[in-house]
């Protein structure tokens, strides 16, 4: 077939890709390995020259790789929303928790985003779509065990007549007995050994029985994809103010664990006066994003309403002490902090004012919090990584153009190599206008780490293990070993971490949150060392209060000035 002139121009743009060494800018720190790497990338960019094409999306990939664990788990918050009719209250808390799980229920069949569960293989998890929209309701006893479990089915798919109401309930027993029998540990395969055990147990209970062996175990798949449901308590007959700490406190993952592989493990605390409730709903990285989902509890928080605005405790009080627990990892720790950001938030309107035409590009808050953090000790010669959203779209290259769903992908970079002793804020402005540079490149899918995260997506998960073993210092010179993600709309947004960010992951919500007393806030989360996270703390409360003796003289912000 002859080629025209559009395709040769895109074949040409291909060519003078491969041929170019852009690539490098992914290497801040050479070495033999890393020239070997290099080399790697610049194959894959061959194979895919001469035809090759990734089979799947490179984020979700790498995150089915490395984020297998509930510590890998992010979580968000909403507070106050309304489930309830203002003209038909529920009666009592029993009939609260009924209505909250038919009306969440509807919610969620009405939300493909929300449709997924996790398919654990040997070396990775993938994502699977699912027809039915199950809900799984438990109750835990404080050591994590399991005390009772049931399953709220979608009526759009009833339950096949061969099963009695005694059957489900002899599968929902041998699924918490066997559930309580695995509890503990870190183990990311724990579901499908709970699956496997269940499963051959419930297949021997039903042997006479064929149809009702594969009813019984289509029965257990869904309990294991459903959404998962637990209602905390909140101290009823207790004063507002012990509520109200109550209400704040982020959910023990570590003891109320999803126990299958649906995607939601939502923990709902209904008020002891039954019109509002806080929703806490932790999500698994492979199939879902932060801003995604966030959209969605946006969108569910309008569509029910909310009693009134959330204040969070002024900082510095005794409601807003620093949370810390320790999460299932050996020496991993997540914290939760308040913060007051009107500072940072002015400054940046400030230096916006200003300087925007120098770092092309408006001052972000996220490279304004990489920047304040890599003035401290602990983070000085870090390399950072920066979640980035990346809407639907599709490809610039390509005969027909290739579409692409919406997903994350990432930037890197080290503030440090920006910083200069006499110069603080001409280093800033150098630094703000490659992080907006790496920034836009990334959203149009045509930035070095995408390229990188796609390029890899077509070779086995076993280079990744090898990568990060056998070359470690490498592999985290290009990958970072620091993380930081802004949800700007979340009221709440608990961290992630994966094995790669060894120094820890900080995720931030909003910064305008109203507080007790006046004034604004913003909820921080930490996930590290308990070492990593007192630093951080320290380094957040100068970012917090005094964020310009970062960048020099109150001069050099308003009048681009120079020492």
């Amino acid at each position: 077939m002859k080629k025209t002139p559009e395709s040769r121009k895109d074949s040409g743009s291909r060519i003078r890709r491969w041929v170019s060494f852009h690539m490098t800018r992914l290497i801040d720190r050479w070495s033999l390995n890393a020239v070997f790497f290099l080399v790697f990338l610049k194959l894959l960019q061959l194979c895919k020259l001469l035809g090759a094409k990734p089979t799947e999306n490179g984020w979700r990939k790498a995150t089915g790789i490395f984020l297998k664990g509930d510590i890998s788990k992010f979580m968000l918050g909403i507070f106050r929303v309304t489930p309830y009719s203002a003209d038909a209250p529920p009666p009592g808390m029993n009939e609260a928790k009924e209505r909250f799980l038919s009306r969440f229920a509807e919610f969620l069949r009405a939300h493909g985003a929300l449709h997924w569960a996790i398919m654990q293989k040997t070396f990775r998890m993938h994502r699977r779509r699912l027809t039915e929209t199950d809900l799984l309701e438990v109750e835990f006893r404080p050591d994590g065990t399991l005390e009772k479990a049931r399953i709220v089915l979608d009526p759009r798919y009833p339950p096949a007549p061969a099963l009695s109401e005694k059957d489900i309930d002899t599968i929902l027993s041998l699924f918490v007995r066997t559930h309580n029998r695995l509890n503990g540990g870190t183990d990311p395969t724990r579901a499908r050994k709970l699956y496997r055990i269940v499963k051959r147990r419930v297949l021997y209970l039903n042997a006479a029985n064929l149809a009702k062996r594969m009813e019984a175990v289509r029965l257990l798949r869904r309990m294991m994809n459903a959404s998962c449901v637990t209602f905390l308590p909140l101290p009823e007959g207790g004063t507002e103010a012990d509520i109200y700490t109550e209400r704040l406190k982020t959910p023990d993952v570590t003891t109320y664990r999803h126990p299958g592989w649906g995607l939601l493990n939502v923990f709902v605390r209904i008020h002891p006066r039954l019109g509002e409730a806080d929703l806490w709903i932790q999500y698994h990285h492979v199939p879902v994003d932060g801003m995604a989902m966030q959209e969605v509890l946006t969108e569910l928080k309008t569509e029910w309403g909310e009693a009134g605005k959330m204040s969070f405790p002024a900082p510095g009080s005794p409601a807003a002490e620093v949370e810390i627990r320790e999460t299932p990892h050996k020496g991993l720790f997540r914290a939760r902090a308040f913060f007051r950001f009107d500072g940072l938030l002015e400054l940046r309107q400030r230096i916006n004012r200003k300087h925007t035409a120098e770092m092309r590009g408006p001052a972000t808050i996220a490279g304004m919090i990489l920047w304040g953090l890599a003035k401290s000790p602990e983070l000085h010669d870090a390399k950072m990584l920066f979640p980035v959203d990346v809407e639907p779209g599709e490809h610039a290259e390509g005969n027909p153009p290739q579409r692409f769903e919406r997903e994350l992908s990432l930037v890197f970079i080290r503030p440090s190599d920006y910083m200069t002793p006499l110069d603080k804020m001409g280093g800033f402005i150098l630094f703000q206008r490659e992080f907006n540079r790496r920034l836009k490149k990334t959203r149009y899918r045509c930035s070095e780490t995408y390229e990188m995260l796609e390029l890899l997506s077509m070779i086995h998960p076993l280079f990744y293990y090898y990568a990060k073993y056998l070359m470690p210092k490498e592999f985290h010179d290009v990958v970072g070993t620091f993380g930081l993600s802004v949800l700007r709309h979340a009221e709440v947004f608990i961290a992630p971490v994966t094995d790669l960010q060894i120094r820890g992951f900080l995720a931030f919500g909003r910064m305008d949150m109203p507080c007790e007393g006046g004034g604004t806030a913003g909820c921080v989360s930490i996930c590290g060392t308990r070492e990593q996270i007192e630093a951080y703390l320290t380094a957040l409360e100068r970012i917090s209060g005094d964020y310009q003796s970062l960048l020099g003289k109150q001069k050099q912000i308003t009048e681009g000035e120079r020492p």
